[in-house]
């Protein structure tokens, strides 16, 4: 995924890298493969569904790409400029109840409309060269929901690019967002913000009346570490994908956890920036570690939250720091944990030693403190992690970064 210009690079940046992170998840079906031909994908970051169509932001890709549900490609359009019916990056998509096709042109810093072959339709401006346009949403009146990652604002317009309305500024206080990324509109006119930045959702009323929020930092069940793509089920409860790895979950309104579904082998290598559901409840979320779509059936993501259905160590929380650095991990069943962490010239620095753990999710943390006593220079660590059941050994890695 390209950088940005803006200050929103950080946030693009840091998914980019964690999308190529290795996550090890339950079954799932789906498509896709990595490339610029027909059919192919460069990092899809947003999706959305009607009648037997699945629509795919191909980010890289400066196009809209179209499938069946059981991944046929029908047909793309799109081209690297800005002239109308070109993008420069398009990250949000969003369908119309008359079936238009409205899309986010984050760098072309514009909104643009298509019929649903991909005709141009027209299109407006976002706020200016300085808008980082995002996700959107549209409501069955046809307003058209957009998020700034850039301003912390939702923008609301008409079909033909008429301003209605506009809420938010950048920060953490209630109604304030930081780096908002997907956006849905309910049933009921209500409007909930992925609120990436400040590790919640938040709850408005269709013009832009703060009704709640919830959520905070943390890899627990029912915590969000920055949230990006939402969806609503039929039943009112919401779905969020967030940067915690091999997990997607379902709340009420209210942010009560209902369930959560992890992957497997076939599974989404999350994080998935966006998601979308099918009527019979299937759950379709982008893959842009395996520029892939996955499609999980909706039995398995009815059910409450359950034990882990293979080992899996989870995208490194505070990646940044001079700690405590927690590592997080899904256990299948009883066995021992532990970690070594390694400087970049390969000297072991710390043992976590192997600790028995049940079923469920589990930690390891580290304060940055050497076995000898001292605190770890600043510079990239690398911990190696095992994880031993009695009947297989598995061995994960990754890497952190000290500083002062």
């Amino acid at each position: 995924m390209r950088a940005s210009p803006r200050n929103s690079a950080w946030t693009l940046a840091l998914f980019a890298l964690l999308v190529s992170a290795p996550v090890h998840a339950a079954a799932a079906r789906g498509w896709g493969v990595p490339g610029e031909g027909h059919g192919q994908m460069r990092s899809p970051v947003a999706i959305a569904l009607t009648g037997d169509r699945v629509y795919v932001a191909d980010f890289d890709n400066d196009r809209i790409q179209v499938f069946t549900r059981a991944g046929e490609a029908l047909l793309d359009w799109g081209t690297t400029g800005s002239e109308p019916g070109q993008f420069r990056g398009p990250a949000g998509v969003a369908i119309g109840p008359d079936g238009s096709v409205f899309v986010t042109d984050h760098y072309n810093h514009r909104i643009q409309r298509f019929t649903p072959e991909g005709v141009s339709m027209g299109g407006w401006s976002a706020g200016g060269d300085d808008a980082a346009p995002f996700g959107i949403a549209v409501d069955r009146r046809g307003r058209v929901y957009v998020t700034d990652l850039e301003a912390g604002r939702v923008g609301v317009w008409s079909t033909d690019g008429t301003s209605l309305a506009s809420w938010g500024t950048r920060g953490n206080a209630r109604g304030e967002l930081d780096d908002p990324w997907g956006i849905v509109v309910d049933g009921q006119g209500e409007v909930f913000v992925a609120d990436h930045g400040n590790h919640r959702v938040q709850r408005f009323s269709d013009a832009g009346v703060w009704l709640g929020e919830w959520g905070e930092a943390g890899l627990g069940e029912a915590q969000l570490l920055g949230p990006m793509g939402l969806a609503v089920g039929r039943d009112g409860s919401v779905y969020v994908t967030d940067l915690a790895g091999d997990r997607f979950r379902r709340f009420t309104r209210g942010g009560d956890l209902v369930a959560m579904w992890r992957g497997a082998d076939g599974g989404a290598e999350f994080p998935s920036p966006g998601l979308a559901l099918d009527p019979g409840g299937d759950v379709f979320l982008v893959d842009p570690g395996r520029q892939h779509i996955a499609r999980i059936p909706g039995a398995q993501v009815m059910s409450p939250v359950a034990i882990p259905a293979a080992f899996a160590m989870m995208p490194i929380a505070q990646p940044l720091g001079r700690g405590p650095i927690t590592l997080e991990f899904a256990i299948p069943g009883p066995g021992s944990l532990g970690a070594e962490f390694f400087s970049i010239d390969g000297r072991r620095v710390h043992t976590a030693p192997g600790m028995a753990c049940d079923a469920g999710a589990h930690r390891i943390t580290w304060d940055a403190v050497t076995d000898d006593g001292h605190r770890a220079p600043v510079g990239v660590y690398f911990v190696r992690v095992q994880f031993e059941d009695g009947v297989s050994r598995i061995t994960r890695s990754g890497r952190v970064v000290v500083l002062r």
